[in-house]
């Protein structure tokens, strides 16, 4: 249903307060990912991006018409030379370019005729909208009834009237004599061909089809829908094994009916189909049947009286009524008067009408009857099955595992057979227990039980003994699941919360001080575990807050040299003073004590080595070089110690 949008709103109130006409120009088609056709049109949404729209299409002026004075329509008709584009989605934009009317549609085909190739199709769409003075204000003159069809419309509308026509004739679903019959050939299943009608869509199979991917056990679905082939419509089927299949709408929101055929089974198949015995054409059937009905409606006039003949009082000819049997006699009938007959009894013991009647249902000649009591049905006791409750042709009902061959022992044992023998499944209860055990097995194959199983509830498990409340628990989702709420200090209701406030109470407040009281808040901190007595962390109480503290410890640092100097110091220097002396002689004989003459030249002498000796020097260097180093240790880390961790949302029990 086309909608006028907000936009379309306020220019109508504009042209109308000016007095100007208002002119719609051209129809907009877009193909919009993702729009929901059953959903209100949004007024407030602008006009889809270029991207998405597909065809503009400007309104001729004889392609808009009135209906009466407060409703005009648009109408857009694309022929078989336009095309190829899909679209769900149609607006009017007025020759201002605002965005007048939307509206939402499933997904559309607008086909081009591309002989051989493909044929095309025409589509014709209208707009009507309502809004007092129309007319006036659109000041369009010309009767809509005298131009506007929309046969696509109007055929969809033909073979839809024409499906629940046939309908009301066949009903949900009718298939004539033998069509369309499941039936076995060798290993596989094929059905028959022939004539059904499912929801009033003709279905004729000319000849056998196989029925594909029938594991057993299953059931035969027959699939129909009325499809767009080209510029017809026709019914389409196939066939589909599965255990249950409803009637749907495929992706393009095409209607499917679903009826189903056969169960197949090991044990045999199953026929589902609504049948009637038709096998020619229905005038023939129809009248066979009227033929059969006033032969009946004959009858019973002549029976009670409702035609001449039945009300005759005397027979034309007395007739004579005769039994034969257990019983004879006779006597005259004309009709005249009531007649009575005189009848024998032929020998018998009628004795046993009124005594020695039988006490069982066999006596009766019945013998496919459960006797009461028979596998635990209306008796006070069911009968021991013992190993044969393994059995998988066990009958249905009720049995006792007295020796504990697959259950407990003395265990009370329901058998439930299936469909096909070799599966089926057993609940057993166990008598004279504390408490109520329950156990279950079915079968995995065939012939082959699954392990039994013991069913828990609440008289032997309680939930709030696997994790009781107050218990903590992270979690790698961002929402809690059942059963958990966030660790974030709120206050929540001490009775909602019952169990959980039993177990903290107000520890960690008070909430309101009457009817909430508050979680613990963990946001950011890391749990940690109470010291509780071994003094690693001495003086915490249960949910404290510590903060953040380091270990102390030491750092070394290391200065590198520096300040290398020298001093001077003014003296003499300490000397051996080793030295030697010279002197002159004449020459001459002789010796003196003083010097050696070796020969009678004039010659220098050098007297002997003498004189060693040493100086000591001593003095006081001035004072220099004095001085000190400074150290500097760079700081690093954030506002916080820590350890590598990964966070996630803490919840508690409640």
């Amino acid at each position: 249903m086309a909608r006028i949008t907000l936009a379309g709103e306020s220019l109508i109130a504009q042209k109308q307060s000016t007095e100007q006409v208002l002119n719609v120009s051209r129809f907009i088609y877009a193909n919009v990912p993702g729009l929901d056709p059953t959903v209100e049109v949004d007024r407030a949404a602008e006009k889809p991006p270029a991207a998405q729209i597909v065809y503009t299409h400007e309104i001729p002026a004889e392609n808009v018409g009135f209906v009466n004075p407060n409703q005009v329509v648009y109408s857009s008709m694309l022929g078989s030379n336009i095309g190829d584009f899909d679209w769900n989605w149609l607006g009017l934009e007025t020759e201002e370019g605002v965005l007048f009317a939307v509206a939402y549609v499933p997904l559309q085909q607008k086909r081009r005729n591309i002989p051989p190739l493909q044929i095309g199709n025409n589509t014709t769409r209208n707009i009507l909208v309502e809004y007092d003075g129309a007319q006036a204000l659109t000041a369009i003159n010309i009767d809509a009834s005298t131009w506007q069809h929309d046969f696509t419309v109007r055929l969809g509308g033909i073979d839809e009237r024409e499906r629940l026509s046939n309908r009301d004739v066949y009903g949900r679903a009718c298939f004539f004599d033998t069509g369309l019959q499941v039936e076995k050939v060798g290993s596989g299943y094929q059905i028959k061909p022939g004539l059904a009608y499912v929801e009033g869509v003709r279905v004729s199979v000319p000849a056998v089809q196989a029925v594909p991917g029938a594991t057993l056990p299953t059931t035969v679905w027959l699939d129909v829908v009325l499809e767009q082939q080209q510029s017809n419509v026709v019914a389409r089927w196939s066939l589909v094994c599965a255990p249950a299949k409803a009637d749907y709408q495929d992706a393009l929101g095409v209607q499917h009916y679903c009826i189903a055929l056969a169960d197949l089974a090991a044990s045999g198949i199953t026929d589902r189909r609504p049948i009637e015995a038709i096998e020619g054409p229905l005038v023939k059937h129809f009248a066979t049947v009227k033929a059969v009905n006033e032969v009946k409606d004959r009858v019973e006039d002549l029976e009670d009286g409702t035609t001449a003949a039945g009300k005759a009082k005397i027979l034309e000819t007395a007739r004579s009524l005769k039994f034969t049997g257990a019983v004879t006699g006779q006597g005259v009938f004309n009709g005249s008067v009531d007649v009575t007959f005189d009848v024998q009894l032929s020998a018998f013991d009628w004795s046993k009408i009124t005594t020695g009647k039988p006490t069982t249902l066999a006596g009766y000649g019945i013998i496919d009857a459960i006797k009461a009591g028979s596998y635990g049905l209306a008796g006070p006791i069911a009968p021991r099955a013992d190993a044969a409750i393994d059995n998988f042709d066990l009958p249905g009902g009720f049995h006792v595992d007295y020796d504990g061959a697959a259950f407990p022992r003395y265990s009370c044992v329901l058998n439930m057979p299936y469909t096909a023998v070799g599966y089926g499944a057993q609940i057993a209860i166990p008598q004279a227990t504390a408490v109520v055990r329950v156990f279950a097995r079915s079968a995995r194959g065939a012939n082959l039980w699954n392990d039994p199983v013991e069913l828990y509830h609440t008289g032997n498990l309680d939930p709030n003994a696997i994790l009781p409340p107050g218990s903590i628990q992270m979690f790698a989702q961002a929402t809690p699941p059942a059963g958990f709420l966030r660790m974030n200090g709120a206050a929540v209701s001490r009775t909602t919360y019952a169990a959980l406030f039993a177990a903290i109470g107000t520890y960690f407040g008070a909430g309101d001080g009457s009817t909430t009281f508050n979680l613990p808040d963990v946001r950011g901190e890391f749990l940690r575990a109470l010291d509780d007595g071994r003094n690693i962390d001495p003086g915490r109480v249960r949910g404290s807050l510590q903060l953040s503290q380091n270990l102390s410890h030491i750092h070394a640092a290391t200065v590198a040299a520096g300040g290398a100097h020298t001093h001077s110091v003014s003296g003499t220097a300490a000397s051996a003073g080793s030295h030697s002396h010279t002197t002159r002689g004449a020459s001459g004989s002789g010796t003196t004590n003083y010097f050696a003459y070796q020969d009678g030249a004039l010659t220098t002498k050098a007297t002997d080595a003498a004189g060693d000796h040493t100086h000591s020097v001593t003095g006081t260097a001035a004072s220099a070089g004095s001085h000190t180093h400074t150290a500097t240790i760079a700081a690093e880390g954030g506002n916080e110690a820590r350890p590598r961790n990964v966070a996630y949302l803490a919840c508690i029990k409640y």
